[in-house]
C-alpha cells in the first residue's frame, strides 16, 4: 500500500498522522483550474481542515474579522455548512457547525454543532487504529 501524499506539494505524509487537510470543498475538488476560478469567491491559501459554506453577509463578517485580526478575530464564532465529508464518519457533509478562532491569524476550528453526530466527533475519544485504517485505505 502506498504512503499517503500531500495534495499540495507531493511530499510523503506520516502514515501515522491523524490530520486531514481538505484543499477544497468536496464539490469543487474535481473542477478544472479555469472553472474553479469562476466559482470560488475566496481562497486565502491558508485553509486547513474542513471547508464551511457561509451565506453572503456571514462570509463578509468572517472575512472582515480575519483581516482585522487581534481582538476582532480571537474568539470570533460563526456558523456554516460542512462542505467536506469528514472521514471516517459518513453523512457529515452539509451539516451545520460552529467554528471559533482561538488565536490570532490562525484558521478557526469547528467547536460545536446542534447535530448529535458532530457533537460526538468533537467530544468523544476515537480509536487511533480507526483513523489509521481510514487514512491508509483512502476511504
Amino acid at each position: 500500500m502506498a504512503a499517503p501524499v500531500c495534495p499540495c506539494c507531493g511530499s510523503v505524509l506520516d502514515p501515522d498522522g491523524q490530520a486531514w487537510d481538505y484543499i477544497l470543498p468536496d464539490s469543487l475538488s474535481e473542477l478544472s483550474p479555469r472553472k474553479l476560478k469562476k466559482v470560488l469567491r475566496f481562497d486565502s491559501g491558508v485553509f486547513l481542515g474542513v471547508w464551511l459554506g457561509l451565506d453572503g453577509e456571514d462570509a463578509n463578517r468572517v472575512n472582515s474579522a480575519a483581516r482585522d485580526g487581534g481582538d476582532a478575530w480571537i474568539g470570533f464564532s460563526y456558523t456554516g455548512l460542512l462542505l467536506n465529508e469528514v472521514r471516517p464518519w459518513s453523512g457529515t457533509r452539509g451539516l451545520r457547525v460552529t467554528a471559533t478562532a482561538s488565536e490570532d491569524w490562525t484558521a478557526a476550528r469547528v467547536t460545536d454543532s446542534e447535530d448529535h453526530r458532530i457533537k460526538q466527533i468533537l467530544t468523544r475519544t476515537w480509536p487511533h487504529a480507526e483513523y489509521l485504517r481510514v487514512r491508509r485505505s483512502g476511504r
